[in-house]
């Protein structure tokens, strides 16, 4: 049986918690980290872990940084102004539908937008892709000519076998990489499916890059994030 990770455990129950609490008509428009801390610490559990401030907001800025936090609260923003000490607001959801219709227009509009349901946009090499996001990751490793990428890939461990966004293989220093890639959705199904799949890796014991693995692990928070993610991954794999 999968078991969710601890830290999208966290996140979920944070969300609920904050759901209800700005639900109430006489809640605020917008807290801060600090009010949201005073009010997850009602939670055994969440207390236990965030007893202190300090615990909370690392943990806030690590999700941040992973591109994972507004995944899972949409309506949290961040100011990074101050990269010593990062300003979190978490504001009421949009209840005017019109306002709603043009943030979801805004996401639709998104020059890399993500599409999953199937293999319809294809690639300089002709390979078909799910997203636009999959296909700039895919168009920027082709521009290695070293690198042989295998898109929708078995990966087989302790007799499973998962298919991955990518699996590539460095021809000149013969290492091999899993790259897997998490399209931006407010799609509660869709966030069930990612914790499962972040999930198998670990119960198998899969590796991020920056612990020393050979395991990628993207997940869209905006354009320019994408990008810049793109750019200091292939760095590392060219190497």
């Amino acid at each position: 049986m999968n078991k969710i990770p601890d830290y999208l455990r966290y996140l979920k129950k944070i969300k609920q918690l904050l759901d209800i609490y700005l639900a109430d008509p006489h809640s605020p428009m917008e807290i801060r980290s600090t009010d949201l801390h005073d009010l997850i610490i009602k939670d055994q559990e969440l207390a236990q872990v965030f007893e202190y401030r300090r615990d909370f907001g690392r943990f806030l800025r690590k999700q941040h940084d992973d591109g994972v936090l507004q995944q899972i609260i949409p309506n949290c923003s961040v100011d990074t102004t101050d990269k010593s000490s990062y300003q979190w607001h978490f504001r009421k959801a949009f209840r005017d539908q019109e306002a709603n219709k043009g943030l979801q227009s805004q996401n639709i509009e998104s020059k890399y937008n993500y599409y999953s349901k199937s293999k319809n946009i294809t690639t300089s090499s002709g390979e078909k892709v799910r997203s636009k996001q999959e296909k700039i990751i895919y168009e920027r490793l082709l521009q290695c000519d070293f690198l042989t990428i295998f898109y929708d890939h078995p990966v087989t461990k302790w007799d499973e076998t998962k298919y991955v966004d990518f699996f590539i293989k460095n021809e000149m220093t013969r290492k091999t990489y899993i790259w897997e890639h998490f399209g931006m959705t407010n799609s509660e199904p869709y966030i069930n499916e990612m914790v499962k799949k972040i999930d198998w890796f670990e119960n198998h014991e899969f590796k991020k890059l920056q612990d020393g693995g050979n395991l990628i692990i993207t997940i869209y928070d905006s354009d320019k994030r994408l990008l810049r993610e793109i750019e200091k991954y292939i760095d590392i794999i060219k190497m």
